[in-house]
């Protein structure tokens, strides 16, 4: 018997022990596991994939950014129920025929971008928190201002519909 034949897995046995990576090229046996088959392209391509839901871009945020994007989503999901949700630029946002407001999380803080005109409208209420053009970024180690993000989210929805979005 040859080294190579003796090295070789049991051709009976080897579709549910051998440990595959695929490359563009094909197959490589990498070692013996135990009906272990993972294709290692397809698993990187799904983690790169984007989130096709508000949900899902929840579900995929960081553990410490959740809580506060889930109780930003219900704020506004509750002031605008009939705001059409979508992922836009990368941000979570309600619109009705235009931009109403929007959401992302970021490192150390959310981002609730309501617009420049909302920021300039409520100045006295934002002065204690971060603001930038069009945005508020609370901390995750701060609580949401609930009352305040509802009260500009209603503004956003009563300048658009006034507007004539």
């Amino acid at each position: 018997m040859s080294t190579q034949q003796a090295d070789a897995p049991n051709p009976a046995i080897a579709p549910q022990l051998q440990f595959r990576r695929h490359t563009g090229a094909g197959s490589v046996i990498l070692g013996v596991r135990c009906a272990i088959n993972i294709d290692l392209k397809e698993e990187k391509s799904l983690a790169k994939k984007d989130p096709a839901t508000i949900e899902e871009y929840i579900e995929a945020a960081p553990l410490e950014a959740r809580s506060h994007l889930r109780q930003l989503y219900r704020i506004l999901k509750s002031v605008a129920p009939d705001g059409t949700e979508a992922i836009k630029w990368g941000a979570q946002v309600f619109w009705k025929r235009r931009v109403l407001f929007g959401f992302a999380a970021y490192k150390a803080h959310i981002n609730f971008g309501p617009g420049p005109a909302a920021i300039k409208r409520f100045t006295k209420e934002l002065a204690k928190y971060k603001t930038g053009k069009g945005t508020i970024q609370p901390p995750y180690n701060q609580p949401l201002p609930e009352d305040l993000v509802r009260k500009i989210a209603a503004y956003c929805i009563t300048d658009a519909q006034q507007d004539g979005a």
